[in-house]
């Protein structure tokens, strides 16, 4: 997937330092990290708010989609 765009927070900077530390200690790149959470994130509310709007066969797909998008080993995490 292309990286083509990027997102600017405000986060207290003992935050941002524990977070990284945190990151770095168990080998995780945090920018990987905070992708699947919004993945994650938007995946679920798309299932919940949708539910009845969206087809039984669209949601396989999007369940298969975030399972390979997801899974340990691969660059999101």
């Amino acid at each position: 997937m292309k990286m083509d765009d990027q997102m600017n927070i405000k986060i207290p900077r003992e935050l941002k330092e524990d977070f990284y530390f945190t990151c770095k200690q168990s080998r995780i790149n945090s920018s990987a990290l905070i992708r699947r959470w919004i993945e994650q994130f938007v995946t679920k509310e798309i299932a919940e708010s949708h539910i009845d709007t969206i087809s039984q066969e669209t949601r396989l797909d999007l369940a298969k989609y975030m399972k390979t998008r997801l899974e340990p080993g691969d660059d999101h995490y």
